[in-house]
């Protein structure tokens, strides 16, 4: 639903500010809905609603703060990118050599800081920590095993996008998974 609004351009904004506020929640629910399965105690369709009864707010965080501060890590980067662009050109081979340096000051923090707050959101719907606590925890714990928690969201990542290119109808199953 978020899509198709966010598709027409008067209502970009209302989308925007809507899917901030219920994306956390609603994914708090699916968290809680996937650990109910696996643990073997029963679920329904009203677990995915969970997220907007308890722990609203901490979920709406955990959604908003990591993808922030990540985003804040790039300015540097993307600094570098506009001088690189606008200020050298991509004539000269120095303006190239910037710009393949802003590209990687700009994606190395984010990558790094994405994988290790990667599971803040499934913390905050299992164990009900604040968004801050379950960013520390998740930080923590996969620092000592950042290359194999990356390696799994790469490979993440490349099941959606095979998800994606079955008619975007593939992100039902790849998405879950």
């Amino acid at each position: 639903v978020l899509a198709v609004l966010g598709e027409i351009p008067i209502l970009v904004l209302i989308a925007t500010a809507v899917s901030l506020v219920v994306s956390g929640p609603l994914t708090g629910g699916l968290y809680r809905l996937y650990l109910q399965c696996l643990r073997g105690k029963g679920a329904g369709v009203g677990e995915v609603f969970s997220g907007f009864q308890s722990g609203f707010l901490q979920l709406m965080l955990a959604h908003i703060v990591p993808g922030l501060l990540a985003a804040v890590t790039a300015i540097p980067g993307g600094i570098i990118i506009g001088v690189s662009i606008a200020g050298i050109g991509m004539s000269n081979p120095l303006g190239i050599a910037l710009l393949v340096v802003g590209i990687l000051a700009a994606l190395a923090p984010v990558i790094y800081l994405s994988v290790c707050w990667a599971f803040t959101m499934a913390l905050v719907a299992d164990r009900g920590l604040d968004f801050s606590q379950a960013m520390q925890l998740s930080r923590s714990v996969v620092r000592h095993h950042w290359g194999s928690a990356f390696c799994l969201m790469l490979v993440i990542g490349l099941v959606n996008v095979a998800g994606a290119l079955c008619c975007l109808v593939g992100l039902l199953v790849s998405i879950p998974i």
